[in-house]
């Protein structure tokens, strides 16, 4: 039997002294132009709505079923409270900054559980408001879930107003979402003053456990994902984590496919292409005041939000080249590409799975997995952070160097993949 945790949302104008108090008979907190609580609702019984400026710890976190959710303070003291940017149409860049309504879902109980997220009209608030000959409609409705790329809550119409579904999370097991809520800037003048009477509904439903699940995965196992390609356990993955952090067998090639031909040759060198970089797509000086080199590309791998204010070019192309070659490769054989991430290689992770611990000084491995090519970590050289360190498999140490068409470094990916994907 599905349980479902409700979160409230209101979004108008100044409510009029009659609508204040019908919501006062609520508890809803009320702001200039937002209201936003939230509601339990469990199946066979009615639901209470909870929200207080002076007892809003009491509601941060709520619990239905084997599913705890936990609302993650926006700074107003009110983790259950999203503060909307204003009941009028902005732009889907202001919509995709605002303040979000962040909150987590924590599998409690002993197996695993299943939950979708939808967002729906409260049929009850509006019937108790009397508005629902002034509703705003969805195709005004614009909303962004997560990192996705906003939506017009209209689209969701054929799907029930689902907007994320999630299987088997492991007990113990948890997961973070941000919701960001607004009036898209195509609506006509005549939607100020409308009611939108909305809710987030999380449906949750205990699930048998994939036995796939529940096998455990130590550092530097050998496995084969379901579409044939090699890999390395990377971190000990227990039974209570749904996902395992793998190093590729091998370097990647220029389109994305794996380079099986790299590797050490009979004498113990590396015999591999140099890596191909697009060097029109390297980022500019005055994009990271760290790049001294800016004719070879800036090499810091993911950007700081001060010093670097743009992603190298190594991992905007592991994005956008080599993950969606994964994801439908994963999907073709019978995979899933929930909870999947690429990144490069950490020297801590590497120096970690070798046993060792990693101080910015070279490093001698000893575990022959980790130094059968040479490739590039995201790890900054503490002498210059437009440099990264490096493994440099023949010497089976690692060094400082920077990213260009020279180099003979190359790219060996990283990902965090379900355990459902690993052959049986």
């Amino acid at each position: 039997m599905l349980n479902n945790v409700v979160v409230l949302i209101e979004l108008g104008d100044k409510m009029r002294n009659k609508n204040k108090v019908k919501l006062f008979k609520h508890q809803v907190l009320i702001t200039a132009i937002s209201v936003f609580a939230v509601v339990i609702s469990m199946i066979g019984g009615s639901y209470a709505i909870f929200s207080s400026t002076s007892k809003a710890d009491e509601y941060n976190v709520l619990k239905v079923g084997e599913l705890e959710i936990s609302y993650v303070d926006t700074g107003d003291g009110y983790g259950d409270v999203l503060s909307l940017n204003g009941a009028y149409p902005i732009s889907d860049s202001e919509g995709a900054s605002s303040t979000p309504y962040r909150f987590n879902i924590t599998n409690t109980g002993t197996i695993a559980a299943d939950f979708k997220i939808k967002i729906l009209y409260d049929e009850s608030i509006i019937e108790e408001d009397g508005c629902e000959n002034n509703l705003l409609l969805p195709e005004y409705v614009k909303y962004k879930f997560d990192n996705e790329d906003p939506v017009l809550l209209s689209s969701k119409e054929s799907e029930d107003y689902l907007i994320y579904e999630a299987s088997n999370l492991l007990p113990g097991s948890s997961e973070i979402h941000e919701i960001r809520i607004w009036i898209d800037e195509s609506a006509p003048n005549d939607i100020l003053g409308k009611h939108f009477h909305g809710k987030v509904v999380v449906e949750s439903a205990q699930s048998g456990i994939d036995e796939s699940l529940e096998n455990e995965y130590i550092t530097g196992q050998s496995i084969t994902l379901k579409d044939g390609s090699k890999w390395h356990v990377l971190e000990d993955s227990s039974k209570n984590s749904a996902t395992v952090t793998l190093l590729s067998d091998y370097n990647l090639k220029s389109n994305g496919t794996y380079d099986v031909d790299c590797g050490k040759n009979i004498n113990g060198v590396v015999n591999c292409n140099p890596q191909v970089f697009d060097e029109s797509n390297h980022r500019e000086q005055d994009s990271n005041s760290y790049c001294t080199l800016p004719e070879y590309g800036c090499n810091q791998y993911e950007q700081n939000g001060s010093s670097v204010i743009l992603d190298s070019s190594i991992k905007n192309w592991l994005n956008n080249t080599y993950l969606p070659l994964i994801k439908q490769s994963l999907t073709d054989h019978g995979g899933t590409i929930e909870s999947l991430t690429v990144s490069l290689p950490t020297m801590e992770q590497l120096a970690k799975a070798d046993n060792q611990s990693f101080s910015q000084n070279q490093i001698n491995f000893s575990s022959d997995w980790l130094t059968t090519t040479n490739y590039w970590t995201r790890t900054a050289s503490n002498l210059n952070s437009a440099y990264v360190w490096n493994v440099v498999g023949e010497y089976n140490n690692s060094y400082i160097q920077y990213a260009n068409n020279a180099t003979q470094s190359g790219i060996r990916p990283v990902i965090v993949v379900s355990k459902q994907n690993i052959q049986k």
